[in-house]
């Protein structure tokens, strides 16, 4: 019993040795939370660049997600500038690309085949490129493969291929004795080329070469100046004709009593600029007995839409320039003891008869006294305004709608003419719509008219029936004026030459000007439209003009003669 006891009391002390010893131990130390490196086998893999061609060489870019590139740039060895991406795009200062439908830079076609050189290049996987490097004398040409793309990150293969030195004038090899080598470029663009003894330059613009009085003819299958047959054999003339490496031409700058022929070979094209061999070859006499005679200052005298000029009126000419082309828009002579043109001339081509601007909304229109007549001839609305008529255009609004310049200068008031509403927005306007038609139809390169009221027969003695808008009834005096000293033409009239290659053909109408039962919206038909067409010889005969003076008499007396109906689609 005695031992039990002291058996019970060891047992006590040594569990209570053992819980404070579990109570004062610290514990042990958390296994590490930092995950450990893994095994490199695991970890992703870079994409690997393959190599497509022999002497390549790799690089990776940067900034395919963000446009952020850092040092992830190519910046080939020896090239003054690099190529980056931004916009998922190639590109560089100096760069353009061309792709290629190649998987491999040794697949890749030779530069010299490619069309169609850009600024940037869009980022493709696969895709092949080949990159321009351009400096003012040479070329370097690299090969570039989008191997892979990775996130913000693009994998190329590029390899240099070759530096070519820009042809310049020295390059362009005389093919004929006494030619002259010039270089067009993007600095003397703008001003042409002036050959020796020709008033007006000859041009470029883009790929195309043209220039006032300039007609083109090719020669084929030739290579050399001195091998080019006789111009006057030549018989297909254009106004201008489009840039090829090689192509040799006829040119004839034409006058109305002369014409030169020059000799011209494109040498070569390297981007903007073009080099060229010409030569002045040969004159030849026109005769034409009735031309105007150029006059300094005025370009388009000699156009064939111009009647013969009369030195007692005051010539006028209004140009615009379109697409950095100084073109006329029209022209007219200003008789000033009647306040009115003795006519207006102006043409459609390819350029002039575009339909590009809507004429403004009555409350906006421009109308503006003429800055181009001296201020002591000058009308104004004072002249127009409370007399009972229409300010009647005579080179129509809708004739000048290619640009915005061009139709505000159809609102000068000495381009207006006092004419009876029902004339004016009833009758007269489908002629001019006819005209317009016509112009438009693609059918002609060229469509020279002449429009105008009679001056030589006036309006006289006329009250209207129709009182305008205001209230106010047209009329005139004993002589044809309007009650604000206008001369008020009896008859209107329309010359109109159309040109298709070399060949031509004629119209006219002469129509009276006086009340018609025609508004805007009930018009003349073409049977109607067709009793007033005549012959341009005819219709000088009421007008006492000189029409079309400016074609070769040969071609100007048979155009005027006769008219054949047949030929027009009324």
């Amino acid at each position: 019993m005695k031992y039990s006891w002291i058996i019970i009391l060891l047992y006590a002390v040594l569990f209570f040795n053992a819980s404070c010893s579990k109570a004062d131990d610290p514990l042990p130390a958390p296994p590490p939370t930092t995950e450990q490196p893994e095994d490199p086998e695991d970890s992703p893999q870079q994409p690997e660049i393959e190599t497509t061609e022999e002497g390549s060489s790799r690089a990776i870019l940067w900034g395919y997600l963000d446009n952020i590139t850092g040092e992830g740039i190519l910046h080939p060895q020896g090239y003054p500038n690099e190529i980056y991406i931004k916009d998922k795009k190639l590109q560089g200062d100096a760069y353009t690309f061309v792709q290629t439908e190649a998987s491999k830079l040794s697949d890749m076609p030779a530069h010299e085949t490619m069309s169609y050189w850009r600024a940037t290049a869009p980022i493709s996987q696969g895709t092949t490129y080949w990159a321009c490097h351009t400096t003012s004398d040479q070329y370097r040409y690299l090969k570039i493969r989008i191997a892979y793309i990775d996130n913000n990150q693009v994998g190329i293969e590029y390899k240099d291929i070759e530096t070519q030195k820009r042809p310049t004038i020295e390059d362009i090899t005389q093919t004929e004795n006494g030619s002259i080598a010039y270089l067009f470029n993007k600095e003397n663009e703008k001003e042409g080329l002036t050959i020796t003894d020709i008033p007006t330059p000859l041009l470029k613009k883009g790929d195309k070469l043209y220039g006032v009085n300039y007609s083109f003819a090719q020669c084929t299958d030739i290579t050399s100046l001195s091998e080019m047959p006789q111009a006057e054999t030549m018989t297909q003339w254009v106004q201008e004709v489009t840039i090829n490496s090689g192509d040799i031409f006829w040119i004839s700058y034409n006058l109305p009593q002369q014409c030169t022929y020059i000799k011209l070979r494109i040498a070569f094209i390297d981007g903007e600029q073009v080099g060229i061999e010409y030569k002045v070859s040969h004159q030849s006499t026109v005769t034409n007995e009735n031309a105007n005679s150029p006059i300094e200052g005025k370009s388009f005298v000699t156009d064939y839409s111009m009647p013969h000029l009369n030195p007692a009126n005051y010539y006028v000419e209004h140009a615009v320039t379109y697409n950095d082309q100084n073109i006329l828009n029209y022209a007219y002579e200003w008789v000033d003891s009647k306040k009115h043109t003795a006519w207006v001339a102006f043409s459609f081509d390819d350029i002039t008869s575009q339909d590009n601007y809507n004429r403004p909304s009555q409350e906006d229109e421009p109308w503006s006294v003429d800055p181009n007549l001296p201020a002591e001839m000058q009308t104004s609305n004072d002249q127009h305004k409370l007399d009972g008529f229409d300010r009647g255009h005579l080179c129509a609004s809708n004739d000048r709608v290619f640009s915005k310049e061009a139709n505000a200068q159809t609102f000068y008031y000495s381009n207006m003419s006092p004419q009876i509403n029902s004339f004016n927005g009833g009758y007269w306007v489908a002629f001019e719509q006819l005209v317009q038609n016509w112009a438009r139809s693609n059918t002609y390169s060229h469509m020279y008219v002449t429009k105008g009221g009679t001056l030589n027969q006036l309006l006289k003695n006329f009250k209207g029936n129709k009182a305008d808008s205001n209230g106010i009834y047209p009329e005139t005096d004993e002589n044809g004026f309007t009650i604000h000293g206008l001369a008020c033409p009896q008859y209107y009239f329309m010359a109109i030459l159309a040109q298709k290659g070399e060949e031509y053909q004629a119209i006219g109408f002469w129509v009276e000007h006086k009340e018609y039962d025609y508004s805007i919206n009930n018009q003349p038909d073409a049977a109607t439209i067709k009793t007033h067409a005549v012959s341009i010889d005819e219709l000088e005969q009421q007008t006492r003009l000189d029409f079309f003076c400016n074609l070769p008499d040969v071609i100007e007396n048979q155009v005027e003669s006769s008219f054949n109906e047949a030929d027009w689609a009324f």
